[in-house]
């Protein structure tokens, strides 16, 4: 009969039954053989281990660590994911003549009455362009590696840097552990391409083993609780334990709302089943149909360009289409003899690589700007912006905004674009009981309002018009506040105040793996130098 973890084994011994008592162990040493006593050791040191990779995905300690989010935050966190995955995928997607959709997508909350809350973010998706298979979820959902198209790649994407969908995963089966929710098993369901994938987290705690589980059937033969919102749409189902706060659910339909407020240039929908509360914002700006996210070769020091080629899944792919479809320059570079190379062959090469890498220099000069999927014209951008603000927070005064381009380096060569855009709205009509109210972005992805902004920890240098006075400061909120924006009330002077604020930039240095804080000087001169310029300036009524 094997033990328990929860009582000692009882041992028969001059007919006394003993399970540890101190009074009663006395009694049976007296009966046990010295030889028994001669290898007992009480003075013993016992030690505990646990998987590193088993506790990363397990523990909310171990969530915590990767991805710098704290538990209340867990269910933003989650949504800002899968919406960063499907805007990445709308605004990269190829888009032909007979290929166009209305690029759009919609979210869903519903609460069961005990036992679950289930979240499904879907989005459109272009003909013939494969999302989701059952080879990709494979290799997303292993443990024993990173698997994502953005990792090493220096392209303007959003989302947590390649294992975002692990932690989709996982987050729900730890919040139900640490909740002491017994036999939680609910997968996550991807619907794409008429298919349904059923992914099961499998989780051996006495020998510290996850791995997951995927079934495939035709989405037609789902079972009754999946809902299909379009048979054309990706979609992925989220099931979490009930969150028995209400708050929680006022910070998940925030965030929404400050999602949709940067990303004009696709529709989005949220719905409330529960609250019967449906909210719709258009479509503003136009994806730009010729735009094409490639990175270049002048983000990439040499020996990033070495864990680019090495990094490689595949190793029979012939190295120039590798080039071609990632690099701005490889379009202007012709075939050569290491570019017909397969990558396998490359990664044994490093003299190869590094040729490669200045063929790919040589072939085409640095970029003049940045170039973005939607239109950054000053008039076209205003408009858009004022008309979301005006959707989400009513009407307002006036509206100052400001947008700059510029670049930087990191060293050895390198030469990074960047955007810069910030629109203050002043007398906000929904916004009469605040005094400032400051929304962020990150490459378009909202930043939820964690109390966390990636617009400091780092010095801001800058003068103001008419004044030889030099200020500095750790934070971008020294600037609003000389200008009368403020949370407190003593220093503010332009009360009931919306600041937007949104940086966009191929490579940037993240602090965490997930993006939760980021090296922000390579930008502070010029982002200081256009929030004073916004401040100062006229509004546009």
């Amino acid at each position: 009969m094997q033990n328990t973890d929860h009582d000692p084994p009882i041992i028969k011994t001059n007919s006394i039954q003993v399970r540890g008592s101190k009074t009663k162990q006395s009694r049976l040493e007296t009966s046990l053989p010295p030889s028994s006593l001669a290898n007992t050791n009480r003075d013993e040191i016992v030690f505990s281990s646990q998987k590193s990779q088993f506790a990363d995905y397990t523990t909310w300690k171990g969530i915590e660590n990767k991805t710098g989010i704290e538990k209340d935050d867990a269910v933003s966190f989650l949504v800002k994911e899968l919406l960063d995955n499907a805007f990445d995928y709308l605004e990269t997607g190829t888009r032909t003549a007979t290929n166009l959709i209305k690029p759009e997508i919609h979210v869903v909350i519903e609460r069961s009455q005990e036992k679950y809350v289930r979240i499904t973010v879907c989005n459109s998706s272009y003909q013939n362009n494969l999302v989701f298979t059952s080879n990709t979820l494979k290799s997303i959902f292993d443990f024993d590696r990173y698997h994502s198209s953005k990792r090493n790649q220096f392209k303007i994407t959003k989302g947590a840097l390649g294992d975002a969908l692990k932690e989709v995963l996982c987050i729900p089966n730890i919040l139900a552990h640490e909740a002491e929710i017994a036999n939680w098993n609910y997968p996550l369901y991807v619907i794409s391409q008429q298919k349904l994938y059923q992914i099961q987290l499998i989780t051996d705690r006495i020998n510290q083993i996850i791995y997951s589980q995927i079934k495939e059937s035709d989405s037609e033969i789902a079972t009754t609780e999946i809902q299909h919102y379009h048979p054309e749409c990706t979609q992925i189902i989220l099931t979490l334990p009930k969150i028995n706060n209400d708050y929680t659910y006022t910070k998940l339909y925030r965030f929404v709302l400050d999602y949709a407020m940067f990303a004009t240039h696709v529709k989005l929908t949220f719905e409330d089943k529960n609250n019967e509360m449906y909210i719709e914002f258009p479509q503003l700006q136009q994806i730009n149909s010729k735009w094409k996210n490639y990175t270049s070769i002048y983000c990439y020091r040499q020996s990033q360009f070495h864990e680019f080629i090495l990094g490689l899944d595949n190793n029979d792919l012939v190295v120039y289409d590798v080039l071609y479809s990632t690099f701005r320059e490889a379009t202007n570079m012709p075939r050569s003899q290491i570019t017909q190379m397969t990558v396998g062959q490359l990664k044994h090469s490093t003299d190869s690589i590094d040729k490669l890498y200045d063929e790919l220099r040589n072939s085409m000069s640095p970029p003049a700007a940045l170039t973005l999927p939607f239109d950054v014209i000053k008039k076209v951008r205003t408009k858009a912006l004022e008309h979301r603000v005006s959707d989400i927070y009513g009407s307002f005064k006036e509206m100052k905004y400001k947008s700059t381009t510029g670049f930087y380096s990191d060293g050895k060569g390198t030469q990074i674009p960047f955007y810069f855009e910030i629109a203050i709205f002043h007398d906000v009509w929904k916004l009469q009981n605040n005094n400032l109210v400051f929304r962020q972005a990150i490459n378009g992805s909202a930043i939820p309002n964690t109390g966390w902004t990636p617009f400091s920890g780092c010095k801001f240098e800058w003068t103001t018009k008419g004044s030889k006075n030099k200020y500095i400061s750790n934070s971008i909120y020294d600037i609003f506040a000389h200008f009368g924006y403020a949370y407190s009330k003593d220093k503010c002077r332009k009360p009931h105040s919306l600041i937007i604020a949104n940086l966009i930039c191929p490579k940037i240095d993240y602090q965490s793996y997930g993006k939760s804080r980021i090296n922000f000087s390579p930008f502070a001169d010029e982002v200081a130098k256009t929030v004073v310029l916004a401040c100062m300036g006229g509004g546009l009524k």
